[in-house]
């Protein structure tokens, strides 16, 4: 009785200590046995990392996005109002968008659901969707009342949160350096010129937005307030006009704890790297915003289908790009790309390329992590 007591003690902890050691290596991701291991989950994380917008104001099991939720593991969407593709409108009404998200979240409780929602100009729930009007940052900065500030940013959080929406990509933290520029300037996007103004501001912002569980993006890094050249149609170089001084903000923010994620912005600027836009160079992303400013949360590209990377670079080399830089979560306002899938092509083109060498699978692990941990702080 004893021996067969011992024995089954044995069993135990040799089990006991297996599984351990099989949790350290997938969390760790350093061994074959890890790698055996995760090698059927790989689909999985790749979603994961994927925000797609998609057609229509309404979702049921005959929705073209309804199984890349549901089976698929998607990390996120993003609704729109109008303009994107002009037949992808989600937004309509508040009614109508509160059970839109909420049909959503049944699918899938854990996903993304983004909106640019900055106020004034830039407002997906704008006042004829029957939301209530909201200045731009612009203005709000000009009435210098930090109590005004909050109570606008308030209001932006309340409709978000009433609407089941968990995902602001806001605010801009960009310096209002070309107050005339087409993308930013003109639609008064932009605090201030003055980044400590631009970082208090923000900062009220987020902290209004946490308060209702909503996650925030501070962009576009590295900078864009210069930029003459709107992103959805071109690349457009800031390389003489962009000056150290737009770092700041995400240094105060980041110091701060004060950042839930980032966005890239589509922008050359030579002082950075001469090769490749933001978005896609690990000198900018990896190098700088990581490792000079220590940000170790979620990076996401802007729209990985506005011209100025559609026109210079293929889906497939935009989407490597991405992820070698340092982007953990790739945004495309469309769900199909030449009338395929972006999530299957997205899936299909990183299986492909960690294969052949072109992307580590850490760095797969890793942005998924980054992702995993985001949701899990704010949805619960």
């Amino acid at each position: 009785m004893l021996l067969e007591k011992l024995k089954a003690y044995i069993k135990f902890f040799k089990n006991f200590f297996l599984t351990c050691f099989v949790i350290v290596s997938i969390t760790f991701g350093s061994t074959s046995l890890s790698n055996y291991i995760m090698s059927n989950d790989l689909d999985y994380k790749i979603a994961n990392l994927v925000m797609v917008g998609f057609k229509g104001t309404d979702i049921d099991s005959t929705s073209t996005i309804y199984d890349a939720i549901k089976n698929k593991n998607l990390g996120g969407v993003i609704l729109y109002e109008k303009d994107a593709h002009k037949d992808d409108v989600n937004i309509i009404n508040n009614k109508q968008v509160t059970k839109l998200c909420s049909d959503i979240k049944k699918l899938n409780r854990k996903i993304l659901i983004a909106v640019d929602e900055e106020g004034g100009y830039v407002s997906r729930l704008n006042q004829n969707r029957g939301y209530d009007k909201t200045s731009s940052a612009r203005e709000i900065a000009n009435l210098r009342s930090y109590n005004k500030t909050r109570m606008w940013s308030k209001i932006i959080s309340d409709k978000l949160s009433k609407a089941n929406i968990n995902f602001n990509l806001a605010p801009v933290v960009d310096l209002d350096i070309n107050e005339t520029s087409e993308a930013l300037g003109k639609q008064e996007r932009m605090f201030s010129k003055d980044p400590g103004e631009v970082s208090i501001q923000a900062s009220i912002f987020i902290s209004e937005h946490r308060k209702k569980n909503i996650i925030t993006s501070l962009k576009h890094f590295p900078g864009y307030g210069s930029a003459s050249v709107d992103p959805h149609k071109d690349i457009t170089d800031v390389t003489d006009t962009w000056k150290e001084s737009e770092l700041l903000p995400y240094k105060i923010l980041i110091r701060s704890n004060l950042v839930d994620t980032i966005m890239t912005a589509h922008i050359m600027n030579e002082k950075l790297d001469k090769d490749y836009p933001a978005t896609l160079s690990k000198k900018i992303i990896n190098g700088i915003l990581r490792n000079k400013l220590k940000y170790n949360g979620v990076v996401i590209s802007d729209d990985l289908l506005m011209g100025a990377i559609v026109k210079k670079y293929s889906f497939e080399n935009a989407i490597v790009l991405a992820l070698n830089a340092g982007v953990d979560i790739l945004l495309f306002s469309k769900e199909y790309y030449e009338d395929k899938p972006v999530l299957d092509e997205v899936i299909r083109i990183v299986r492909e390329n960690i294969k052949n060498g072109n992307i580590k699978r850490q760095t797969i692990d890793e942005a998924y992590i980054r992702v995993k941990n985001l949701k899990s702080k704010f949805i619960n």
